[in-house]
């Protein structure tokens, strides 16, 4: 793509704002929130889940939707600067206007892991959101093929929950541990077996005549893509693979170069509707 931003392109906080309200972005109106921490549990396999009370004028409408995204600001502990993570919400109750979502440790340091051994109840971090992310394509009729690692266990979780009646799928996840499997109690129709190996050789074994749903690293997630478009010849509406994180790359930089790409399409008046995320 012509002019494309690069990763060394300032992505300062007031552009990082535009982009995230703008109307190319935000399908609905981004709610400026706060989250009073309630809760923070050590559950099944790499995860801690935080329970928090959503603080401000919460539009419940938006809350209720399947796969929605959020950033967090994460406090700096070391005098440096606030950073934030885009994590998916587990779960919204309405009636209390909490939220839960887990947090992979990942073994690596960043702002996240050395926020979570000081995080305690009470405490208190900015939020925006939610912005509604992608879901399997049920609209075609055919089954789902769901492919997931320990990052997108969290949508998957919530996809399951939103999941219509007769709707059928297979699910393939990589995690290490069977209890993450448990807990993710899929949906009548659909079938969740634990993988050690790539979501690539998944993809690869899967019968034809699926729809695909996709999350994971974003290398691993590009190759998916290209499986099904360039191979099986699907067509983009039923391909729905999403990057989470990248391998050996900071999560801060993915992000400002994601942010830094649209930013330059808002200033040109461009549309953000053909962008495939996996391409920046």
């Amino acid at each position: 793509m012509a002019n494309r931003p690069t990763d060394g392109e300032e992505m300062t906080e007031e552009r990082a704002r535009a982009v995230l309200e703008s109307e190319g972005h935000a399908t609905r109106e981004i709610q400026a929130l706060t989250l009073a921490i309630l809760e923070v549990t050590e559950v099944a396999g790499p995860f801690v889940r935080i329970r928090g009370a959503l603080r401000g004028t919460v539009v419940h409408d938006d809350w209720t939707l399947p796969n929605l995204a959020v950033r967090h600001t994460v406090p700096p502990l070391d005098g440096g600067e606030p950073a934030s993570r885009i994590y998916t919400v587990r779960s919204f109750d309405p009636a209390t206007e909490t939220i839960e979502f887990d947090v992979l440790r990942h073994g690596h340091d960043s702002p996240m892991m050395r926020w979570i051994p000081a995080v305690q109840p009470g405490d208190v971090i900015p939020l925006v959101g939610p912005r509604p992310h992608f879901v399997p394509d049920h609209g075609s009729g055919r089954p789902a093929l769901l492919l997931a690692d320990d990052s997108a266990v969290a949508a998957l979780y919530s996809v399951f929950r939103h999941w219509p009646d007769g709707a059928r799928g297979t699910a393939y996840v990589r995690t290490a541990e069977q209890d993450v499997i448990d807990e993710l109690d899929a949906p009548e129709g659909v079938a969740v077996h634990r993988i050690d190996g790539p979501l690539l050789d998944a993809a690869r074994e899967a019968p034809s005549g699926t729809t695909l749903w996709a999350a994971g690293e974003r290398a691993e997630m590009r190759a998916i893509r290209d499986h099904f478009r360039r191979e099986r010849g699907l067509p983009r509406g039923e391909v729905r693979p999403y990057g989470y994180w990248q391998a050996e790359t900071d999560s801060t930089a993915v992000d400002k170069r994601r942010l830094a790409h649209f930013s330059v399409l808002m200033e040109r008046g461009e549309s953000f509707a053909g962008v495939d995320d996996l391409d920046i």
